[in-house]
């Protein structure tokens, strides 16, 4: 339950991500965060359904349920990395105009703040 609530929040990060600087690295960690709570949500679903055993409409028992999460985490999956794909062709082939604006100022925030100290342990 844990993972799906950092999965969600994960997801919301990456689309302020994606609405403020049109990157596809965001549109990455967008698509692993929803397939990973998509997994999760589906894993503790056929989980609490498991453990209650079989009923008269599911006398083989929810074993397949397993396999249909798996299958609908797959394809999702697999839509995905064909999305991510043609995104990042397309941006390499009609590259947009880069405003900066947000990640500009965090960047120079980590400057800021990593100014003074130095390298690092060595």
């Amino acid at each position: 339950m844990l993972m799906m609530v950092m999965e969600i929040y994960t997801i919301g990060v990456a689309i302020i991500g994606i609405l403020t600087s049109n990157s596809i690295v965001f549109v990455t960690n967008f698509v692993i965060a929803f397939t990973g709570a998509l997994a999760s949500g589906l894993s503790l679903y056929t989980v609490r359904r498991m453990s209650r055993g079989t009923d008269l409409l599911n006398t083989y028992g929810l074993g397949r349920m397993e396999t249909i999460s798996s299958i609908v985490v797959g394809t999702t999956m697999l839509l995905a990395a064909l999305f991510v794909g043609y995104e990042t062709v397309s941006k390499i082939l009609h590259p947009a105009e880069q405003h900066g604006g947000l990640a500009l100022f965090i960047f120079q925030c980590g400057i800021w703040l990593s100014a003074g100290r130095g390298p690092g342990p060595g």
